[in-house]
């Protein structure tokens, strides 16, 4: 049995396993760029997604960039 933590998605909380790195949810979640993470008001790059764990309590921020004048 593998045990959940609680993290918060855009405002709004979501149950995950507790061994997810930021690479995988990305890609359960089917989330397409392009976009920017940002984790407890950190800006995680994305050559970094691979080696972020999720942590029990983490606010991440998932954002796509707006163009315009």
């Amino acid at each position: 049995m593998c045990n959940m933590i609680t993290i918060t998605v855009n405002g709004n909380n979501m149950s995950i396993h507790n061994t997810i790195m930021l690479h995988d949810f990305v890609q359960q979640q089917s989330i397409t760029g392009p976009f920017v993470i940002v984790i407890n008001n950190k800006v995680i790059p994305q050559s970094a997604h691979h080696n972020t764990p999720l942590k029990a309590g983490d606010q991440l921020d998932i954002m796509s960039p707006i163009t315009g004048g």
